[in-house]
């Protein structure tokens, strides 16, 4: 298909002669095979003649420092044209526009994508500079022209190369010579200079709306630069703006590429394959007379109607997210009225009602022609096609996964609540932060309350007031979060065909899911639950449990939402698997008794190992502790700022104090040798005193060394910066070495638990204690998301509690000590 292009660049100087032996494969080019014609006119303009390359090298030369050598248009020559027709299309329009004014080069490169499609261009490069009758040398040629005397100056500049009308101007004459050339061929395509959103205005007004659709879509543009060095060095090699764009333009071209099959399906030029057949259909078959309406509706109004219904749904998305932000009411107001205006204008109008029924029309006609193409491919439409489709990709997903996996999968699919899902995914997951901030601020709440009532009873006034005030603001925070809440859920009530629509999608999927997994398992044999697989899920269970808490705690800004839903997801689908198991185990305790004697000496080991990693942890942490000490140690610097020294001076530092430290032990060494031999010992006292003053001069000279060196950089910016990316460094591995120890902690804790849990199978003397689930996180699963309702339910679960009074009173009557 025909496609336009011209595209303006401008060559500074020194660019000049490379470039036009790029262009027309000369010297270092020319072993490019790409060149189908090369043309040359008005260089030989010199009083000394010259050739083409010659004049492009000596606008190099001679045209001013900072000046313009030349100017270029690449050109795209329709497809449709042979090489001898695109020869003549580019010299008539050489012809037309540069005549015998302007010297210029032009190349004509035929190349092709990786697909084989064809890429005919041209690439005119010429000057601004006249030609008249004046015979100039190189160098007078491109000197400043002199109005009064034209013989004495150089040739004259046109400057209407430089103006935007020029430029349109140039653009219409280059539409309208190519289309002379494709009819005169007689080919249909035509090519035009406007840009699609214009060309598809048009289209509509005249009432195509085929190439109208064929036109909605980006525009295929890129620099050429960027389109060579990605052939060149590859995608990794660009930079991220380059990658982006390069990005852009692979899918602006394969939208193209779409639109165009599209169309040329719908001028039934091309049979559609058996996989468009099954998309489109599907697609023809959900399209209602209401959406046949507001394509009509955004056709009148030249895309306004659309382009305000998307902004509301955006804004609606953020009301959901934020709903308590009164300018995204202010604009969501704005938008609804600006819609109903449009709807009033337009949707009764003859216009519109014309406008459907030519819709209704092309719908009909384009589902005749898939209809038809299905039959021959055998294809039964009444199905659901998307749910075959889902089923294999859940098939070849799940197809090599362990049935452990697969069975965990299920329950987690079973323990999640669809409706919970897509008002969780419409909110952005902010509902699930909410939830739980709202929950663990119920529960602070609580707790502070009930140490308010014990300080007031022992008197603590200023601890009382403190926790007045920390439970003010905690009031404070839950109010808010209860309006926002509610706000939430009110506007997920508006939006409830929305929802609906969300949560049928998700359980389209999740069924098809659960068909998929189900299959894979029945294929397997089955295995009797066994007590280490129990083990191995109660030690998951109490990792996630663990996790789960401490992003509830840290979850600043909301960041962890999702991972919040996720994992109270996994905790339940643990729990339910873990019961299930149970079952089994508690029913035949004396079958697994010996399994879990073994497995319980395993736990020991882990638990030996953990303490030794902890106890490793901990006097790494204390090194670094001691490391990023505030305490000066020498000469006023901290540890950071003596180690930043000895980095700048690439280890002269550190040579300088352990060779002082080695002298000094030596010194005291030789002192303590030199006490102790006999006054009578002349030769020996003689010869150790010489070597101790020896000794004492070498270290009185290491000692001034290490001072000046401390003195050279101290209170320096240099200092400073390289002891602050040290100490950040150590922050960070501070850090780590304590996210370490919590993750270990947290894994002791989990290894102890599964022991006692052996021990109680184990061994006949305990009983066995079945797991009990975590009451917060059911509570949230089973919540109503209604207004109120989580107030409502958190209510309800509290159970009652018993003063401190009423525990004193208990105490005392059973003789414990206050």
């Amino acid at each position: 298909m025909a496609e336009y292009r011209l595209h303006c660049k401008v060559g500074k100087v020194g660019m000049a002669k490379a470039h036009a032996e790029y262009i027309l494969r000369e010297n270092k080019y020319n072993k490019k095979q790409d060149l189908v014609y090369k043309e040359s006119g008005n260089t030989n303009c010199f009083s000394d003649g010259t050739s083409a390359i010659e004049f492009w090298e000596s606008a190099d030369d001679f045209e001013r420092i900072n000046g313009v050598s030349y100017r270029e248009f690449e050109l795209n020559i329709p497809n449709e044209l042979n090489h001898k027709q695109g020869i003549e299309l580019v010299q008539n329009f050489v012809k037309q526009e540069l005549g015998y004014k302007h010297p210029y080069s032009f190349a004509i490169h035929e190349s092709h994508s990786k697909d084989g499609e064809k890429n005919l261009h041209c690439h005119l490069m010429f000057s601004e500079r006249e030609i008249d009758d004046i015979l100039r040398t190189k160098e007078q040629f491109f000197k400043r022209a002199n109005s009064k005397k034209p013989e004495l100056g150089g040739a004259k500049k046109d400057n209407v190369w430089r103006t935007k009308e020029q430029l349109l101007h140039i653009r219409k004459s280059w539409e309208i010579l190519a289309n002379q050339a494709l009819e005169r061929n007689g080919f249909n395509e035509r090519v035009s200079c406007e840009s699609l959103k214009k060309q598809r205005e048009v289209a509509l007004e005249k009432g195509d709306y085929l190439k109208a659709e064929l036109l909605n879509r980006t525009p295929v543009n890129i620099s050429g630069i960027t389109l060579q060095k990605e052939k060149r060095l590859g995608l990794e090699k660009l930079t991220p703006e380059e990658q982006e764009k390069f990005k852009e333009y692979k899918q602006a071209k394969e939208l193209r590429e779409i639109k165009k099959r599209e169309l040329e399906i719908k001028r039934e030029n091309v049979i559609p394959t058996k996989e468009e057949c099954k998309s489109k259909l599907i697609k023809i078959l959900n399209t209602t007379e209401e959406d046949i309406k507001l394509k009509a509706l955004n056709i009148v109004t030249k895309g306004a109607f659309y382009s305000h219904s998307k902004n509301l749904r955006k804004i609606e998305n953020q009301l959901l997210i934020d709903p308590l932000n009164e300018h995204l009411k202010k604009q969501e107001k704005e938008i609804k009225e600006s819609i109903s205006s449009l709807k009033l204008e337009t949707e009764n109008t003859p216009k519109c009602i014309r406008i459907i029924e030519q819709l209704n029309r092309d719908l009909e006609r384009e589902k005749s022609i898939y209809e038809k193409a299905a039959k021959n491919y055998n294809l039964d439409i009444s199905n659901n096609l998307d749910e075959k489709n889902l089923l294999k990709f859940y098939e070849n997903k799940y197809k090599n996964t362990p049935v452990d996996s697969l069975e965990f999968r299920v329950k987690e699919i079973e323990s999640e609540n669809t409706r919970e899902l897509a008002k969780n995914v419409l909110t952005n997951f902010r509902l699930e932060g909410i939830t739980k901030d709202i929950m663990v601020n119920e529960q602070l709440k609580e707790s502070l309350t009930n140490k308010m009532q014990n300080q007031l009873m022992m008197g603590e006034r200023d601890g009382y007031k403190e926790s007045n005030l920390k439970l003010k603001e905690i009031t404070e925070k839950l109010d808010y979060r209860y309006k926002e809440y509610d706000s939430m859920i009110d506007g997920l009530e508006k939006q409830k065909v929305k929802v609906d629509r969300l949560e049928k999608e998700i359980k389209t999927k999740t069924s098809e899911e659960l068909k998929a997994i189900k299959s894979l398992i029945g294929k397997v044999p089955i295995k009797e639950s066994n007590l280490k697989n129990y083990i191995e899920n109660l030690v998951k269970l109490e990792k996630v449990k663990s996790s789960y808490e401490y992003y509830s705690k840290n979850n600043q800004d909301e960041k962890y939402n999702a991972i919040l839903y996720k994992q109270r997801v996994s905790i339940m689908a643990y729990e339910n698997s873990l019961l299930e198991k149970e079952k089994t185990i508690v029913s035949n305790k004396a079958k697994f008794e010996n399994e879990a004697k073994a497995l319980s000496q395993n736990c020991e080991i882990s638990i030996k190992k953990l303490n030794k990693s902890i106890e490793n942890l901990g006097i790494g942490k204390g090194k670094l502790e001691r490391l990023l000490a505030p305490k000066a140690i020498n000469n006023g610097l901290k540890t950071i700022e003596l180690l930043a020294i000895n980095k700048l001076t690439k280890g002269e530092y550190n040579k300088l104090f352990f060779e002082g430290k080695k002298l000094s032990k030596d010194i005291s060494t030789l002192e303590k040798e030199f006490s102790g031999t006999s006054k009578l010992n002349f030769i020996k006292r003689s010869s150790l005193s010489k070597e101790i003053d020896t000794l004492k001069t070498k270290y009185q000279n290491i000692t001034m060394s290490e001072k000046n060196l401390l003195k050279k950089y101290k209170d320096s910016e240099i200092l400073k910066d390289v002891s602050t990316q040290i100490e950040k460094i150590f922050n960070q591995a501070q850090k780590i070495v304590d996210k370490e120890i919590r993750i270990s902690k947290d894994d002791l804790n989990t290894q102890y638990l599964a022991k006692r849990k052996l021990n109680e199978i184990g061994t006949k003397e305990k009983d066995f204690k079945p797991y009990v689930k975590n009451k917060s996180i059911q509570i949230q699963k089973d919540l109503k998301h209604t207004l109120g309702g989580l107030k409502k339910v958190l209510i309800q679960e509290k159970s009652p509690k018993r003063n401190n009074l009423e525990i004193k009173l208990q105490k005392e009557k059973e003789g414990w000590e206050l």
